[in-house]
């Protein structure tokens, strides 16, 4: 994420290295009190947390591998991660979007066995997995107060999980590898700590391709839908907005009631998005195939890895389903739904589910 250098209080950003990626992430911190702002902190590492639960993450698929009944292939979502650490931090501007996430996980019928999430913040040539049994946290943002580097998700991870997942995708052509390095970004621990809080879930994560082809992407979560009916929660973490020049100037503001949501920034995207989310599967892929061509695309998503999870996720679903129609035998495991049509940093924000959600609610 970048901010641009225009804002007030912007502060040059420094390189992470988080192997062949490079990420800049600079968040202004002009809300931010006295004391706070004066915390300035470099490059961040990974840094390797102790991982203190107790889950066998190696025999814990093995129980639903039978099972692969639509009544129990879990759903998958798009939701967003907000600015570094900020829902952490209790940010007003943050306020719906952390509310929308406390709840997010009511939406999935049933505890996951494992979470395979993909970040908009790794990027590699192929795609790869993280396969470490305790991968701990990469603190890959700039400029935050120094409580905010040494949060803890102490959630283990899944070599099965993992390995599993890369014979999916090689099975269909992709050149995935295993990553027992890598450490979950705060694309995935942020939203994480407020869905599922007691890290109590092995949690594997997948890189984007550099390419970010939405194509490619959607057949990444193609070759990846089996894993929905072994309990596995597919998870695709970015922002349906992400100009971060625009989310600058918002990052005091918290969502004001009654506001006229058709002034907010991205609401035109938001609104063709969602449209093109609730669309039957073949229609779906076409639209989503296609967003660069969309109302507001590019104001909304000057370059385009935080929507290139939602290809991921979605491309998950298409393969439940061959017809066209979401009414038609087996098409609720497809058919999308808008789960939170929100706000964030002053812009227009929304997550979306595909399948069949939980019955507290379709949308929040």
């Amino acid at each position: 994420m970048i901010v641009s250098s225009q804002l007030p209080g912007y502060r040059r950003p420094r390189a992470i290295k988080t192997n062949a990626h490079t990420i800049t992430l600079c968040i202004v911190l002009a809300t931010l009190s006295s004391s706070s702002a004066a915390s300035t902190h470099g490059a961040a590492e990974a840094s390797q947390e102790t991982c203190s639960s107790n889950i066998d993450s190696s025999s814990k698929l093995e129980s639903s591998s039978s099972s692969s009944s639509s009544s129990s292939m879990l759903p998958t979502l798009f939701i967003p991660h907000g600015g570094g650490p900020l829902p952490i931090l209790n940010y007003p501007c943050h306020t719906s979007m952390v509310g929308f996430l406390s709840k997010a996980a009511r939406h999935v019928p049933q505890k996951p066995k494992g979470i395979l999430l993909v970040s908009a913040h790794w990027e590699e040539e192929h795609p790869q997995l993280t396969s470490s049994t305790n991968p701990g946290l990469l603190y890959d943002y700039y400029g935050f107060p120094p409580e905010t580097y040494s949060l803890q998700y102490p959630a283990p991870g899944d070599p099965q999980l993992a390995q599993q997942a890369a014979e999916l995708l090689r099975g269909a052509g992709f050149k995935a590898s295993l990553n027992p390095d890598r450490a979950l970004d705060h694309g995935a621990f942020i939203p994480l700590k407020l869905m599922y809080p007691d890290a109590d879930i092995p949690v594997v994560q997948l890189s984007l391709k550099h390419s970010l082809d939405p194509e490619e992407h959607y057949a990444m979560g193609e070759a990846l839908a089996p894993l929905r009916s072994q309990g596995v929660l597919l998870l695709g973490s970015g922002m349906t907005f992400h100009s971060m020049s625009t989310l600058g100037r918002g990052m005091g503001q918290a969502p004001i009631p009654g506001q006229d949501r058709s002034k907010l920034p991205g609401q035109d995207f938001n609104t063709w998005l969602l449209d093109a989310v609730v669309q039957p599967p073949a229609q779906r892929r076409q639209l989503l195939s296609k967003w660069a061509a969309a109302p507001g695309a590019r104001a909304a998503h000057p370059r385009e890895e935080h929507l290139i999870p939602l290809m991921v996720v979605a491309g998950a679903a298409s393969s439940s389903s061959s017809s066209s129609s979401s009414s038609s035998s087996g098409g609720e495991d497809a058919v999308g739904h808008v789960v939170w049509d929100g706000e964030c940093m002053g812009a227009a924000v929304s997550a979306v589910g595909f399948g069949r959600l939980a019955d507290e609610g379709k949308s929040t």
